[in-house]
């Protein structure tokens, strides 16, 4: 389930709803997405997520614009009323967002939740080199316990 398009009406019961739906189908398994940030530092990748987060509270309010840099999505939030930045952060507050240490905790934690062992990861950002950082990030963090066994 796509936790990140509709994070307050996305709860474990849906799946639930899912499985009683689909209690005949051949393919069970569970899979949640989620809209994960991830860089050097939790201020880092805050900064960065800026950008989702505007698209996400900017969506149905007029003509979309293209994707804003952090440091443009920072000027307009210090232009907001204070019930636009409580929604802004309330955006940010239902990604995963933060250092690859904090990310694998919260996707672990969030598929514990829902059931699944399977997260999908979506990551929109300004520029296509922190977006690549992220998933690098991301992937040594989630594979960093991980074992290989290998047959001699």
């Amino acid at each position: 389930m796509a936790r990140y398009i509709a994070p307050q009406t996305c709860t474990p019961a849906i799946f639930d709803y899912h499985d009683q739906a689909l209690i005949k189908a051949v393919h069970t398994q569970r899979s949640l997405a989620l809209a994960v940030v991830c860089a050097e530092t939790d201020e880092q990748a805050r900064f960065i997520a800026g950008t989702a987060v505007y698209r996400k509270l900017m969506t149905g309010r007029g003509l979309r614009e293209p994707l804003l840099s952090p440091v443009e999505v920072e000027h307009r939030r210090q232009q907001m009323s204070v019930a636009q930045r409580a929604e802004f952060d309330e955006i940010l507050d239902n990604m995963v967002v933060g250092s690859p240490s904090r990310c694998r905790a919260e996707i672990l934690r969030r598929c514990k939740v829902f059931g699944t062992c399977e997260a999908g990861i979506v990551t929109v950002t300004y520029g296509f080199e922190a977006r690549l950082a992220s998933y690098q990030l991301l992937a040594q963090a989630l594979l960093a316990n991980c074992t290989t066994q290998t047959t001699p």
